[in-house]
């Protein structure tokens, strides 16, 4: 919107599977994210998720060891209640200009707390017999300083029969192992080899409630992943180094590519190629020609210059809370789109850009 960036493109020396999966999705979007040129800002999915990953690091590290019964029921509730007001906090923080909804209102937040409260004051209590010989280390980082690789695992198990490495998913959804998570998991595989000299024998997805998807690790198979992570980093690089316009030229906008891209706001592929039929994205950009002062509700009109099928088009776009211009460009992303593309409505996270165009003195 406000043009292509003048500083470098960052390049990646060192990279997380969770990067490799995202360069294969859209390279552009590592780059926007990486330059800060779009936000990170955090959601409820992820706020639910980072509670669910601490309070299982706090487990697995014994701090309720020796707790029984009610008492540990509520030493567990505590520690919960305690890491999602951080993270509450940390969302309204982020969102100064709207109000994120309650805890209690995030998606699938009372089903991943009673699982998941469930599920560790069991394993707390599970009596350990000479048959359970596992040692544990949670929320484990490793790196690979030959491929670049590096990654903080969520649970590293050490038995008799091998390691197992174990992602945790909190999300109430999760159903089988994805495409993605089969790559990521296989690639925390192949640093625990790099880091260890040991082959895990298994790795698995594990929810909430504690249910397990799992797979065993083929070594061929690893060494194919890390030489495509390789190759999708040195593709990446390459475009890095010679500047913004090549690095824009992997972008790979589409309906599905981009729908809840966090950095779309600021991809000017995206606002090109971005038609009024793309589900689930709310978006507009476009010249603001009046404010609708009657409605009330922060209410502008638009010249629509994007989606580009309704080019000139007007878009009314509701609740903006924050000053407007006539003939300020206004982009907005993450809207509440009805049945009719015209109009649009503004979330507690929806994001919004406006570029302030300056007014020419008038003429004496």
């Amino acid at each position: 919107m406000a043009g292509q960036p003048t500083d470098e493109v960052p390049r990646l020396e060192r990279f997380a599977p969770s990067t490799v999966n995202a360069l294969m999705a859209c390279p552009y979007r590592v780059a926007l994210m990486r330059s800060g040129r779009a936000p990170r800002l955090p959601g409820t999915f992820t706020a639910l998720g980072q509670v669910a990953h601490s309070i299982h690091e706090e487990a697995w590290s014994g701090k309720f060891t020796g707790q029984r019964g009610d008492a540990l029921w509520t030493a567990l509730a505590d520690a919960w209640d305690r890491l999602v007001a951080r993270e509450d906090e940390a969302l309204r923080t982020a969102y100064a200009l709207a109000q994120p909804p309650l805890p209690a209102d995030w998606p699938g937040y009372a089903i991943t707390r009673s699982r998941t409260l469930l599920r560790l004051s069991r394993l707390i209590e599970a009596p350990r017999g000479n048959g359970d010989r596992r040692a544990v280390r949670p929320e484990l980082e490793i790196s690979d300083p030959h491929s670049g690789l590096f990654g903080r695992v969520d649970r590293l198990e050490t038995t008799a029969e091998g390691v197992r490495i174990i992602d945790l998913k909190s999300g109430a959804w999760q159903e089988e192992v994805t495409e993605e998570q089969r790559r990521q998991l296989m690639l925390y595989a192949a640093i625990v080899h790099a880091s260890s000299g040991t082959w895990p024998s298994e790795v698995a997805i594990e929810d909430a409630g504690g249910r397990e998807w799992a797979l065993p690790v083929a070594p061929e198979e690893v060494r194919l992943l890390v030489a495509l992570a390789n190759d999708v980093v040195s593709t990446y690089n390459a475009a890095a180094s010679r500047g913004w316009s090549a690095i824009e030229g992997l972008a790979r906008p589409s309906d599905e590519t981009c729908g809840n891209c966090v950095a779309r706001i600021a991809c000017e592929p995206y606002w090109r190629e971005l038609k009024s039929d793309w589900q689930y994205h709310g978006a507009a950009r476009g010249r603001m020609v009046k404010r609708l002062e009657s409605v009330g509700a922060g209410a502008i009109v638009i010249e629509t210059e994007s989606p580009h099928d309704r080019a000139g088009a007007p878009t009314v776009i509701y609740r903006i809370d924050v000053e407007v211009a006539v003939e300020d460009i206004v982009a907005v992303v993450g809207a509440e789109q009805r049945d009719d593309p015209g109009t649009l409505r503004c979330r507690w996270n929806s994001q919004l850009e406006i570029q302030r165009i300056e007014k020419l003195p008038a003429a004496s």
